[in-house]
């Protein structure tokens, strides 16, 4: 499953670090705060979709505490003036199946790595943000987040999944890449803020 999950959301992937790439402009406490906020609504939605669906899984996302984390994050900003909120409709993916459910991990476990680059970016482009505001993005720190995404990536090698759950994995894996595209923008210039 693992190569399949690679070859099939690898333009997706960059097309999301193309994206996020363009957080250059988040170069301001303000900008800053609209993005965390994004990413809030986002990992919010996205433990709503999990909790709905109660299914035995091996593996459990720390869904609670990338939210703690940028509830923390938040609450450690300036203060600033709120941008305006958007009332945009997202598509969340569905997440009422095993397979349907390690896609979306893989897209959700793979953003920590991500994060850790996004932090350092932050770290030097904005001076008034400290460590205590930039926990999500930093994770665990670079090694506990590298040993959790070996450990996943170990997890989905050790089981066997079948056809079907391939299918539904990788289908929510591409709808996983669109969703964060789709609930990030905002936080770029001239979008509204998140909701």
């Amino acid at each position: 499953m693992i190569d399949i999950l690679r070859e099939s959301t690898s333009q997706l992937h960059q097309s999301l670090e193309s994206q996020l790439g363009g957080f250059t402009s988040v170069n301001t406490v303000a900008r800053y705060r609209a993005l965390l906020r994004c990413y809030r609504a986002l990992f919010g939605d996205l433990r709503t979709e999990w909790q709905r669906h109660p299914i035995a899984l091996d593996w459990s996302p720390n869904l609670d505490q990338r939210i703690a984390d940028l509830d923390t994050d938040l609450s450690q900003l300036p203060s600033v003036p709120a941008h305006p909120t958007g009332d945009e409709a997202f598509s969340l993916p569905r997440l009422d199946a095993v397979g349907l459910r390690a896609g979306c991990l893989y897209v959700v476990e793979g953003s920590a790595l991500g994060g850790l680059m996004l932090a350092r970016d932050f770290a030097t482009r904005i001076p008034e943000l400290t460590d205590d505001s930039l926990h999500f993005f930093q994770g665990a720190g670079p090694a506990a987040t590298s040993r959790r995404w070996r450990a996943f990536m170990a997890w989905l090698a050790s089981r066997e999944w079948t056809t079907p759950e391939t299918t539904a994995a990788t289908n929510c894996a591409t709808a996983t890449f669109a969703y964060f595209s789709a609930r990030l923008s905002p936080a770029m210039p001239n979008e509204s803020a998140c909701a």
